[in-house]
């Protein structure tokens, strides 16, 4: 809902990857919750957020890219939560909670939110429509979510959120092989601090398991 109401303020461009700072405010909540620094992932969120803010090329903070941040804090404090919060509910119970209650808040928002909201049934009954929505729906909302907590279990809410800067990544080169888009020296430079960022979560986790 947050990443909605941003786009009247900002471009989609800004939104769709400022929201991976999460990992910065999950460190931060971290820093706060023990009173203590893990330099690892600290230097993880910092190299992260400024390849971010380098990939996007941003040039100030306003009203859009604030309630993106504040989008981040609160998928940041959900992340923590899940790790931190005891739930005997199996993964699938788990995500099938979140897209009901998602789902519940979506009706109850959205006609606040435009009063030009037609969805008519000819337009999902056809396949190009209806399979594009289902993969999202699916892939996005149930396939992702499942593996995102299972993250959690395995890996710890610091980790797991730092995986996500791979996001931004992945979606430049399918961007550049699939649909012809071309990459910017500010996204090369961007995606070389998250990548670095990531070398150092993941090779350390690696050795430090020996």
């Amino acid at each position: 809902l947050l990443n909605n109401i941003s786009l009247f303020y900002t471009d989609a461009v800004k939104a769709s990857v400022l929201i991976y700072t999460m990992p910065a405010f999950t460190s931060l909540i971290y820093i706060v919750i023990y009173r203590s620094i893990n330099i690892k992932y600290v230097m993880t969120a910092i190299l992260g957020v400024t390849g971010i803010l380098i990939f996007i090329a941003v040039d100030k903070i306003g009203t859009g890219e604030l309630i993106i941040l504040i989008s981040a804090f609160f998928w940041a404090t959900g992340t923590v939560l899940s790790e931190k919060i005891p739930v005997k509910s199996n993964l699938l119970l788990r995500v099938f909670y979140q897209n009901g209650i998602s789902l519940l808040l979506i009706v109850l928002t959205m006609p606040f939110m435009s009063d030009d909201i037609q969805l008519p049934l000819s337009v999902i009954s056809q396949p190009r429509v209806l399979l594009p929505v289902l993969y999202t729906g699916i892939t996005g909302g149930v396939f992702v979510y499942i593996l995102w907590f299972y993250m959690i279990e395995k890996g710890g809410a610091e980790l797991t959120s730092c995986a996500i800067l791979l996001s931004p990544v992945i979606s430049v080169f399918i961007s550049c092989f699939f649909l012809d888009e071309s990459v910017t020296l500010s996204m090369l430079a961007g995606m070389l601090f998250i990548i670095s960022g990531l070398f150092i979560a993941f090779r350390k986790e690696k050795s430090s398991g020996r």
